[in-house]
């Protein structure tokens, strides 16, 4: 058998700072990839004439798709990942740096264990100008403190989301299996529990990206304000968290019940169990500003008594602590 086709799927949308640093890492690989195809989702500035100036100089294939209206990061990620070609499928972001022995290491994966559908790496958290940040991409993402907790993959994508596209790879008939992409997940978090249910993942504990954060912060303040003013932005501060919280919970409930509806048939009994345990238990949370605060509060308990924050929630403590304190001081203020 002959070494596996590898193919780079990328998606750009205005990426004319970064984006010739990535295709060049892209082309120096220690192994070499075999085509890089590019979805632009209506970029303005000069991200495309860079990108075909840097491609054109190597001696990969390649190709840029420029979609005629913007589909968003997850169609335009399923788009371009039909035009490859490739057994193998890497999904690339715009503005990162891979390492020269990325695809090396994650083709080896792959190739040792042909039951594997997806690996997923971590990475170097670095700032605009590629300088490492504090902690890792998968600290950031909390699968360091969540991988040794659940008996298998799909107990642990149960809790939330921890594979990065940036730092994965995946087989072809892992695309074809669940596409098109769901609306709702996001498209590296729906490869990832599609690989959970119908095979195997690997994690690579290698670094293997520079993956690049982007600094926006936003202050602001004002001096002498009234009591009123005072008492208002404390209001304001606590119904943002209760938003938070509840948009926590009723994302959690509406991607549960589209996978549940999707591929409940495909599910292992305990699978489908579980998974409609997971919609009943985001459902009852997502309602807890309508109950009394007597109500929200023996709902919380119950649902630590069940261990549904440790099952359903990445951060499952603070989860809880969240709702009791938000939603009992949000009630108490109505």
């Amino acid at each position: 058998m002959g070494a596996c086709r590898i193919s780079v799927a990328m998606c750009t949308y205005n990426g004319e700072k970064y984006i010739e640093e990535q295709i060049t890492s892209i082309l120096n690989q220690n192994r070499p990839v075999d085509e890089i195809v590019i979805g632009d989702d209506g970029s303005v500035d000069a991200t495309l004439e860079i990108a075909e100036r840097t491609l054109s100089q190597s001696s990969v294939d390649w190709k840029i798709i420029r979609n005629e209206k913007n589909l968003g990061y997850r169609k335009n990620f399923e788009n371009v990942i039909r035009h490859t070609r490739g057994e193998i499928v890497f999904l690339c972001d715009q503005d990162d740096v891979w390492l020269p022995e990325k695809t090396e290491v994650m083709m080896s994966v792959m190739e040792e264990d042909p039951s594997c559908l997806l690996a997923f790496s971590d990475a170097f958290l670095t700032d605009g100008n590629l300088n490492i940040k504090e902690g890792s991409l998968w600290d950031a993402v909390c699968y360091n403190e969540n991988k040794g907790r659940f008996d298998n993959w799909m107990d642990l994508f149960f809790s939330g989301y921890y594979v990065t596209g940036a730092a994965c790879c995946f087989r072809r008939e892992l695309f074809e299996m669940c596409a098109p992409f769901s609306e709702i997940w996001v498209h590296d978090g729906w490869l990832a529990i599609h690989a959970a249910l119908y095979g195997s993942l690997k994690d690579v504990p290698e670094k293997l990206v520079y993956y690049r954060q982007h600094e926006k912060n936003q202050i602001g303040a004002s001096a002498n304000q009234s009591l009123t003013d005072k008492v208002s932005a404390k209001l304001r501060v606590l119904k943002a968290g209760v938003d938070e919280q509840i948009l926590l919970h009723t994302g959690s409930r509406d991607r549960w019940m589209e996978f549940y509806r999707l591929r409940k048939n495909d599910m292992p009994d305990a699978v489908r169990k579980k998974a409609a345990t997971a919609v009943r238990v985001h459902q009852k949370l997502s309602r807890l500003p309508e109950y009394s605060l007597l109500k929200s509060i023996k709902t919380v308990r119950y649902c630590k008594k069940k261990g549904y924050y440790t099952a359903f929630y990445k951060r499952g403590k603070g989860c809880m602590y969240g709702d009791m304190l938000f939603l009992s001081a949000y009630q108490k203020a109505k």
